[in-house]
């Protein structure tokens, strides 16, 4: 199994979004904007549009559109975890076919490894589930001047 681009992107652009969000920028600009995340990140400006559409289009993102406009989070970063991108993006991570339940196994009556590839898929599928936006975000401090800003997790304590 191999995670798709488009899947990656799609991950690593919902959580710059979230971070902006975290951090405050939402208070000097609304939403976040596609050519800011390629700037960021230098993904390919045609895909990303697509992807963000996705997102939009699923309820997880909204859109401004104007010039102001932008992206901001539909659903809070603790309502959407990997599990639910790599759904929309890859339908579902499988390790093997076996594993689909759509697909019917020619060699199951004689198979002795399809139960650990059952008990591995269902071990990634919880680990995806169980890891929501929100724990990828690093904490937000608010700084002596009263912006808030990004820190390191193990720093935030």
């Amino acid at each position: 199994m191999k995670i798709s681009a488009k899947s990656e992107y799609a991950a690593l652009a919902l959580l710059d979004i979230y971070e902006q969000v975290a951090a405050g920028r939402e208070i000097a600009r609304p939403a976040v904007t596609l050519d800011q995340i390629i700037k960021r990140h230098r993904f390919p400006r045609e895909l990303l549009r697509k992807i963000l559409q996705q997102l939009v289009n699923a309820k997880i993102l909204m859109s401004n559109p104007g010039k102001n406009g932008g992206f901001l989070p539909q659903k809070t970063a603790s309502q959407v975890s990997l599990f639910d991108i790599l759904a929309l993006f890859e339908h579902r991570p499988y390790l093997n076919n076996c594993t689909t339940k759509k697909v019917e196994c020619k060699v199951q009556s004689s198979c002795r490894v399809g139960n650990i590839w059952q008990k591995a898929q269902l071990a990634l599928d919880e680990v995806l589930k169980r890891t929501s936006f929100s724990s990828l975000l690093p904490a937000v401090k608010e700084s002596k001047s009263g912006l808030r800003v990004l820190v390191n997790s193990s720093s935030a304590k």
